[in-house]
């Protein structure tokens, strides 16, 4: 018995000294998702109220520092780029050996076809760190997918798989990942800077007459591990723009099944608009995901129905948690370029009153800013930005009542490059409350 545990733990220590070989020198990862992961794990044990399951669309959909600005709660995403539904089980075991006591947040639309493809499951593998855990983890994947002999044990040990990669050891191939302290909030690029029209794409949901076996297989699995070990989780079915028809309606048969078997799940499919206001026509930066705009609009959603049902509560004045105030600040010197300081303040915002349509127009020595009228609106703010990386300002307001919708500004040089973009906004009882605009503003050369 003593020789066979022995043999066994060897085992486990040889794995784990080959694998941390092959990430750091063989294996290239999706470098978003293997970041956000990897400062999981710097996170002080026992401090997250939640951690969201995912994968691109958990850490694109779901941004951790705006809940925290807001709400003073704190949910880390442990999510990476096509990271399979099927390895949710073992990513839960994972995260308690260090969040006991966390409400897990698990994104549904994870499931997608391909998702078992060699290259998808080494997102997650290859971010995990070596355990016994991930050995299970790989012989789960590994089932379902129905990978067997020299194809199965490549991903015990990568480097077989990788093998003319050896040369490289020492010269160009190393992973770097350089943590940013954003608390897993996106800076993927398309996040930030695209937003696009994607309401021609929605498909209506509708319920598959079953599952595959592996996936219900799978699927019972997990939800018995969380009844045995009495885990805290939500399943959530985000809103999508997708137009593969199978696809749509295997996620939202499996938030049926999941929901019968006496599961939470919050489905948002097609009730997103009235639900939060997502915007199908600017909210988006391609079918699968929203941009920072749509990302803001669902997490705070989701934060106050965290709140509402799982009794998360506001650790702002905790002086223990104070570094998620600086990674807030870090954070938003980035995110500024993209959102205005209104769009922040939700509470004052007005989502009945139309985007402004710009036009933008070099003058002799200045720039003209025209727009339409907005009915019923007291009045515009104007904002200005120097750069596509820079901040947005507010540099002037307009009364609704002008004879022309217009503001010329005299302060680009020749060269210069501005953005613009007009806020309309009422007044009620003194407050003001502020309507759509244009996320990206409109430039011209000076």
């Amino acid at each position: 018995m003593k020789k066979r545990a022995l043999k066994a733990a060897l085992f486990v220590l040889i794995f784990c000294i080959l694998f941390s070989i092959a990430n750091v020198f063989v294996v290239r990862v999706e470098p978003y998702g293997h970041k956000i992961i990897t400062e999981f794990y710097d996170q002080p044990q026992n401090s997250l109220d939640g951690v969201y399951i995912g994968a691109s669309t958990g850490f694109i959909y779901w941004n951790s520092l705006f809940a925290w600005n807001k709400y003073g709660i704190c949910v880390y995403p442990y999510s990476c780029n096509v990271n399979p539904f099927y390895s949710t089980e073992y990513i839960i075991k994972e995260a308690r050996k260090t969040q006991p006591n966390a409400t897990f947040i698990v994104n549904l639309n994870s499931l997608s076809d391909g998702e078992l493809d060699a290259s998808h499951m080494y997102n997650i593998l290859n971010s995990m760190p070596p355990s016994r855990n991930k050995l299970e983890l790989i012989d789960h994947l590994c089932d379902v997918s129905g990978r067997e002999g020299t194809e199965r044990i490549e991903f015990y040990l990568p480097f077989l798989q990788f093998h003319n990669r050896w040369a490289q050891f020492f010269t160009d191939n190393k992973i770097v990942v350089r943590p940013n302290g954003y608390k897993g909030a996106s800076d993927y690029p398309d996040y930030l800077y695209n937003s696009i029209d994607v309401s021609e794409n929605y498909t209506e949901p509708a319920l598959l007459d079953k599952l595959s076996e592996n996936l219900t297989y799978s699927t019972d699995k997990l939800l018995n591990y969380c009844k045995e070990e009495n885990v805290k989780v939500l399943f959530v079915d985000i809103p999508q723009a997708k137009d593969d028809e199978y696809e749509v309606n295997r996620i939202e048969t499996l938030a049926s099944y999941i929901s019968s078997k006496g599961f939470s799940v919050l489905n948002l499919n097609g009730v997103a608009d009235e639900k939060f206001n997502l915007d199908l026509t600017k909210d988006y930066y391609d079918d699968s995901h929203v941009n920072i705009h749509g990302s803001l609009k669902y997490t705070y959603y989701l934060s106050e129905y965290l709140i509402e049902n799982y009794g998360f509560e506001d650790k702002r004045s905790d002086e223990t948690y104070a570094h998620w105030n600086t990674s807030y600040e870090s954070y938003m010197k980035m995110a500024s370029a993209h959102m205005l300081d209104i769009e922040l303040d939700y509470e004052h915002r007005d989502f009945t009153i139309d985007e402004p349509v710009l036009q933008v127009e070099n003058k002799n020595n200045s720039v003209e800013v025209t727009w339409n009228q907005i009915k019923n609106v007291d009045g515009y703010l104007i904002y200005r930005k120097n750069s596509e990386s820079s901040s947005w300002n507010q540099i002037a307001e307009a009364s609704a009542t002008a004879d022309a919708l217009t503001y010329t500004d005299t302060s680009p040089a020749e060269g210069e490059k501005f953005y613009y973009t007009v806020v309309p906004f009422v007044t009620r009882n003194g407050v003001n409350y502020y309507g759509d605009f244009n996320y990206l503003g409109v430039s011209t050369e000076p």
